[in-house]
């Protein structure tokens, strides 16, 4: 998540992007961190910000290379292995 989020706030895209744009970036990935760190994150809550990183990235005109592709999908990947745990646990 460190990696993939400091790709796109050195990116073009993110630097000539508006404010709030930058703004709704920042606090979701900060939003997302906290939820990795969460052991008791919802499915519903890792859903909500795996789209409002998506919509994020949209906003700030930011081009979703297959690079960047990769890693988002891997954020969602650590995201729903998070989920994983989580039930694991709770159905022990």
């Amino acid at each position: 998540l460190f990696d993939e989020s400091k790709k796109v706030t050195e990116s073009d895209a993110y630097k000539n992007a508006k404010k709030e744009d930058k703004e709704l970036y920042d606090t979701t990935i900060s939003n997302a961190r906290l939820l990795l760190l969460n052991n008791d994150a919802k499915l519903s809550e890792i859903d909500q910000l795996k789209s409002l990183i998506s919509t994020a990235l949209r906003n700030i005109g930011y081009n979703q290379s297959v690079e960047v592709k990769t890693d988002i999908e891997k954020l969602i990947a650590d995201l729903n292995k998070l989920v994983n745990e989580n039930k694991e646990l709770t159905e022990k």
